[in-house]
């Protein structure tokens, strides 16, 4: 015999994972959005002839970093800021 609160239960669980699913989307495209946004900044600074010596995505101590053509880029601990 078939459980009849067996879709319930399998659309409640489904919920909670497209959920968690949705929050994650949701930051990742936060965090992708910004760095496009400081990109924004430092591609003209540099064509401008401005020195851009690190552009780092958040705050606090580097996580990874990479020197590249005379600026730093990295990964900082705190992603919600960025310096």
């Amino acid at each position: 015999m078939l459980d009849r609160w067996a879709c319930a239960r399998a659309s409640r669980n489904d919920g909670s994972l497209m959920s968690i699913l949705g929050i994650l989307f949701l930051v990742l495209s936060l965090l992708i959005s910004v760095g496009i946004h400081e990109l924004g900044h430092m591609i003209p600074a540099k064509k401008f002839g401005v020195k851009v010596s690190m552009l780092h995505q958040g705050s606090g101590p580097t996580l990874w970093s990479k020197k590249a053509g005379g600026t730093e880029y990295g990964i900082k601990r705190c992603l919600w800021a960025d310096s």
